[in-house]
């Protein structure tokens, strides 16, 4: 068995080159002439996300040392599903801001379906563990779009699908490209392409916007609230503050379907308040009064 690891070893070594990998040489250059470009452009926003960035990580620090004695067992999967996914959000964040910017969304999608979860197990706290995998008990079963549709109403749910379409293989980009050649012909070769694309960026800017946002604001009044200690209140009213000022930039967006994602946001943190303090939710939104 060694002498056959061996063999594969020293076949594969020796198909390797003794020089650094040009493609990838390539690649960190033209990463590194996104980034400049993009901070030219958009340093504001790269600035403002990798400080409230740093403001959530500490603020949901925090809720470590929370009493959880009394919590249920879905706020714990809660709270663990979004530190698992901090770090997929700050990725998406840097291979934004390196040009990667329809890899980052594809990334984006898998961290708003976490926090469409973590609302979902407040709605249905029996569900545990099914919002990851199907159940054979007879669990109602997680599904994003039935979840916001039918259950919460919810029926402008456009920045779900766009994020969708660029995820399944890149589909909306295939499909434009192809029909391209059909009308125009082929231009230019086809292969790997790392590029600025404003569209994309600036798409990709919005949602990691919205679920900087949307983090900051379910840390706070899912897990935080004012049960830290005295010496972190300071940094709950920053959070506080932090939180209202990227509603603001989305109140009035003039952008598609984000021109009502306050008002979505709203109603949904509403939805929220009454199924963590045991009101009918689902009687609320039949009778419109949320």
């Amino acid at each position: 068995m060694e002498d056959k690891e061996k063999q594969l070893s020293d076949e594969i070594n020796s198909l390797l080159s003794n020089d650094p990998s040009d493609i990838a040489l390539k690649i960190s250059e033209l990463e590194k002439v996104n980034t400049k470009k993009i901070l030219n452009e958009y340093g504001k926003f790269v600035k403002q996300f990798e400080d409230f960035f740093d403001l959530l990580i500490t603020l949901f620090d925090q809720v470590n040392y929370i009493n959880k004695d009394a919590w249920p067992e879905q706020k714990t999967i809660q709270f663990i599903t979004i530190a698992h996914n901090l770090q997929t959000l700050y990725c998406a964040f840097d291979l934004a801001v390196r040009g990667h910017h329809a890899e980052a969304i594809i990334l984006i999608r898998t961290v708003y379906e976490t926090f469409i979860k973590v609302v979902y197990l407040s709605c249905y706290p029996k569900a545990g563990y099914s919002v990851f995998y199907k159940k054979k008990d007879g669990t109602k079963e997680f599904n994003l779009t039935n979840f916001l549709s039918q259950d919460l109403k919810l029926n402008r749910d456009n920045i779900y699908m766009v994020m969708s379409v660029i995820t399944h293989s890149k589909g909306y980009l295939i499909m434009k490209e192809a029909q391209e050649i059909a009308t125009e012909g082929q231009k230019g070769k086809i292969g790997l392409r790392i590029k600025y694309d404003k569209k994309n960026l600036e798409m990709a800017i919005n949602y990691l916007y919205f679920l900087l946002w949307m983090f900051i604001k379910i840390t706070i009044e899912l897990f935080v609230q004012n049960k830290i200690n005295k010496a972190s209140k300071e940094l709950l009213e920053k959070a506080k503050k932090v939180e209202k000022a990227i509603e603001k930039i989305f109140i009035g967006h003039p952008g598609g379907a984000w021109k009502t994602i306050d008002q979505d946001v709203s109603y949904i943190f509403k939805i929220i308040k009454l199924a963590e303090e045991g009101d009918d939710w689902e009687m609320a939104i039949k009778n419109n009064s949320i």
